[in-house]
């Protein structure tokens, strides 16, 4: 059984979105799918984060019929939303957050906005 964070902080919520999500990783210099990109400025509000370092770029997102075969292989994650807004001073809500889950032996992939 994966328990609740013991964090002190009363705002915290956690919210397990019902949709599946995938996570994608490419090289920097692979070409990211055009259906993935129209992501970025579509407005059917889904979730979808695309980062760049040197070493690779990531793509995250919710899944979705028009997603590419690679996102569609890399799907069946799902997400656990930590509601916020959140004081950017507060510190230990991920390691809070990930002990039980790394005690369940349960991988995860950490993305934050704003």
């Amino acid at each position: 059984m994966i328990g609740k964070p013991q964090h002190s902080i009363p705002a915290l919520r956690l919210e397990v979105l019902p949709e599946p999500f995938f996570v994608v990783k490419m090289k920097p210099e692979e070409a990211i799918p055009p259906c993935l990109v129209k992501n970025l400025t579509d407005d059917t509000g889904r979730f979808f984060s695309l980062t760049r370092t040197h070493e690779e770029v990531s793509l995250v997102g919710q899944a979705s019929s028009s997603m590419s075969e690679t996102c569609k292989k890399n799907s069946g994650w799902m997400c656990i939303k930590i509601a916020g807004p959140m004081d950017f001073g507060l510190t230990g809500i991920m390691a809070d957050f990930t002990a039980p889950l790394k005690d369940a032996k349960v991988p995860i992939f950490a993305l934050s906005t704003w």
